[in-house]
């Protein structure tokens, strides 16, 4: 609320550094919950920082360029789509910064996700090289009533994942 000046992607990403840092967690004991746009962040913390305990992706934007293109003309940027395409690919590839990451994954999703589709949900599981990694596809719920229409399977599957860490 009381930020100042215009928000870049390129300064939000390198402010995943500075909270890793001031938090001063230690990687080991650090989960991380990224849900829709917040996977982007996540998914940062999770490249800058692979040894952490556990990732948690709810609802998941995968492909940033994708959702972008839907929204916006990369005019209205001030760019064309090659070059947005081309920045999103060098900052915000999930297939890459997931690559190298092979602690425990933790991918929930509504089966009704209109805004953000399930196929973000598996395109994450595609990406992640862990061998420990879950997809959970609720029956009930959509983008924003995935936990409120799935209380119990919701925290249920949190609770199992948080403890096997």
């Amino acid at each position: 609320g009381a930020s100042q000046g215009t928000p870049q992607l390129g300064k939000m990403l390198e402010d995943v550094r500075r909270l890793r840092e001031q938090c001063g967690l230690e990687p080991s004991e650090t989960v991380v919950y990224g849900r829709s746009v917040g996977a982007i962040f996540a998914v940062e913390w999770a490249a800058q920082e692979p040894a952490i305990a556990g990732l948690i992706l709810e609802s998941g934007v995968a492909d940033p360029y994708q959702r972008l293109a839907i929204r916006m003309e990369a005019s209205e940027l001030g760019c064309t789509d090659q070059e947005l395409e081309a920045v999103c690919d060098q900052f915000l590839n999930h297939r890459t910064k997931l690559a190298n990451y092979r602690s425990p994954l933790l991918i929930l999703h509504a089966a009704g996700d209109t805004l953000v589709q399930p196929v973000h949900a598996r395109a994450h599981m595609e990406y992640a090289q862990s061998e420990d990694k879950e997809l959970v596809m609720f029956p009930r719920g959509d983008h924003n009533t995935v936990l409120s229409a799935n209380w119990k399977e919701y925290l249920a599957s949190l609770k199992v994942f948080l403890d096997k860490l």
